[in-house]
């Protein structure tokens, strides 16, 4: 009975000597959880860096697709402009274009 009589004379020492393995894991589960947490802030920066980088690809892309619009506008007013020199020609020339030559100048007054 020798064990009874040590846990009655250190039931203090074993209840503060629990209190404190039970504080040191729930520390470890605390800093387990603050390390996932830095591990997803990690990848949070590597993905927001990504997509940093595809959105500036994207604004590429985009500047790009206005430049090409800019320059088939100007491909499409050049036409248009030979096209109406070519009737203007013809109507000169003694051609009956009046109506082709009026519905062309319908379509570049509605577009």
């Amino acid at each position: 009975m020798d064990w009874i009589s040590i846990t009655q004379s250190y039931w203090w020492a074993f209840l503060t000597l629990g209190t404190i393995i039970s504080a040191i894991i729930a520390l470890a589960v605390k800093i387990d959880r603050a390390k996932e947490q830095i591990y997803k802030v990690a990848e949070h920066d590597k993905t927001i860096k990504t997509m940093k980088g595809e959105i500036s690809d994207i604004r590429e892309d985009i500047a790009d697709i206005k430049n090409g619009f800019a320059k088939q506008r100007e491909n499409q007013a050049a036409t248009n402009e030979l096209l109406l020199s070519l009737l203007v020609a013809l109507r000169d020339k003694g051609c009956d274009i009046s109506d082709a030559q009026k519905k062309f100048n319908e379509h570049i007054a509605n577009h």
